[in-house]
């Protein structure tokens, strides 16, 4: 299981992250059960811990209701599951937040992504209001970019439904945001090509603006085309595999019998991790 770390706020809100989750686990579960981007979310359990009752620790699920899998066994030919109409498959997604407002997040490829977090605690704040995961990136994420002899190209894309008319100060983002809402585009990709300067030499600040762009609401990909000397072909870094990232071996996760890794383990694990990761933040 691999744990990534983020950075949670609240745009245009008076309202605290932890603050939110408290509102939301006041609500019965049935209210918390909605539509996010065409797929159903649920925060199923909130529990309050800390030494201060100031963490909260979180499972979120993600419904799939539609069609599912079946069940299969060796030698023997795939079947149905014994569902009801109104049963589908849930993949969860723990996570604790921090009263720092860091939150560790549970890497689940076919479950809740920190994306679709972020969208469906969103639904619960007013109109213009949202909320923001921004991922911690490591210390040398940049490392190679700074050493790099060229940059050629920037990319990055943002989650469309993290993205509002208040941000669109220039007319490209306007009519990017007119197009996502008329097609219901999921993100929202942007391409630079780097050249020059006036001198002939690389543009100087891509490392600084790739760095405020790491920082944004909503950011899906950053990726930089690099040469590493004059020589070399063209090298695309990935930034965003360059984040904080823990891996605890599935070896340390209960089972339940139906073969679901327990919140309980899941929890414990990522408490362990996130709390080291803290500490050596303070230092």
């Amino acid at each position: 299981m691999k744990v990534h770390f983020f950075e949670v706020a609240l745009e245009n809100s008076s309202e605290d992250p932890t603050s939110l989750i408290d509102r939301i686990r006041g609500l019965p579960l049935p209210d918390r059960d909605i539509d996010v981007n065409g797929k159903y979310m649920l925060l199923e359990t909130v529990d309050v811990a800390g030494e201060r009752g100031d963490v909260r620790e979180l499972d979120f699920t993600q419904r799939r209701v539609q069609n599912g899998p079946g069940h299969s066994r060796r030698g023997q030919l795939t079947a149905d599951f014994d569902l009801g109409q109104d049963a589908g498959f849930g993949e969860q997604t723990a996570a604790i937040l921090s009263s720092s407002n860091y939150m560790a997040i549970q890497y689940n490829h076919y479950g809740v992504r920190p994306s679709a977090i972020a969208a469906y605690l969103g639904r619960f704040l007013p109109n213009g209001s949202f909320v923001a995961l921004r991922p911690v990136l490591a210390d040398d994420a940049f490392a190679r970019l700074q050493r790099s002899h060229k940059q050629t190209r920037l990319e990055f894309a943002f989650n469309a439904s993290e993205i509002t008319e208040s941000m669109a100060g220039q007319v490209g983002l306007a009519e990017a945001l007119r197009l996502q809402s008329a097609t219901s585009a999921g993100h929202i990709n942007i391409s630079l090509s780097l050249g020059e300067d006036r001198r002939g030499g690389p543009l100087r600040n891509v490392v600084e603006v790739a760095s405020a762009i790491g920082r944004a609401t909503g950011l899906t990909a950053l990726k930089v085309a690099v040469k590493q000397d004059a020589d070399a072909a063209t090298e695309v870094l990935d930034l965003l595999e360059q984040r904080e990232t823990v891996v605890v071996p599935d070896g340390k996760l209960r089972m339940t019998n139906g073969l679901r890794f327990t919140y309980e383990s899941r929890i414990d694990a990522l408490r362990q991790v996130f709390g080291s990761w803290l500490q050596q933040r303070q230092q």
